[in-house]
């Protein structure tokens, strides 16, 4: 038991650090990224999970370290990267941008009420719309912890698994894997940093939906 709810913990940690290397980079966190404080993080964290992310850690975040000493210069790769561009941007990182068909706001309002559901609003004090992946990504962060802190003191898991189940399908797993495979396919898409990010996190939820299917049949 004590094994399952550290992997847990692992995996939660993993998608808090991938929301933050998607946030918008301010001098903190630049600082985190140009020293190698975030890639030994994520190193860590991959480290931990080897049935997802298999061979040496160190290969798996390769690109990480591709960040510009300049703050002005990485932050306008992402601004490049993911909110400007005519007439899109080139990878845009909020979930409606990759749904083809149906209301923008019924996405937005199912996303909502996933968040409120576990007494959350989600994005709203960082001025982040509710499919933003940063926002999602957190989610599943929280969603995670819930369900560790479950596991410690004997209580249902189920209903943190059953959340993570249905979000993962209905969200992240299908567009994810999809902008990360416009970044593979276009180099110039988006810089390496952020082309790493992306592979990890779609490897990462893809397996987690994986993982709840299989145990819970």
């Amino acid at each position: 038991m004590k094994k399952d709810m550290e992997t847990i913990l692992v995996k939660s940690r993993l998608f808090a650090l991938l929301s933050l290397g998607f946030s918008y980079p301010t001098k903190d966190k630049h600082h985190q990224f140009a020293q190698g404080l975030f890639k030994a993080s994520v190193v860590e964290a991959v480290a931990g999970l080897p049935l997802i992310f298999p061979g040496a850690a160190e290969e798996q975040v390769e690109g990480l370290e591709t960040v510009t000493p300049s703050l002005e210069d990485f932050e306008s790769r992402y601004i490049n990267t993911f909110e400007l561009g005519p007439p899109s941007p080139p990878c845009p990182i909020v979930e409606r941008a990759y749904k083809e068909g149906g209301e923008p706001a019924n996405l937005l309002f199912e996303v909502t009420q996933f968040y409120r559901h576990f007494g959350l609003e989600a994005g709203q004090d960082k001025g982040l719309a509710p499919d933003h992946i940063t926002v999602e990504l957190d989610f599943v962060h929280f969603l995670l912890f819930k369900e560790a802190q479950a596991v410690d003191e004997g209580s249902d898991r189920q209903p943190y698994q059953r959340a993570q189940k249905d979000f993962l399908h209905r969200h992240l797993s299908w567009w994810l894997p999809t902008m990360a495979k416009r970044m593979e396919e276009d180099a110039t898409a988006a810089p390496p940093f952020y082309r790493t990010l992306a592979r990890l996190a779609a490897r990462l939820c893809t397996a987690e939906l994986d993982c709840i299917v299989a145990e819970s049949k």
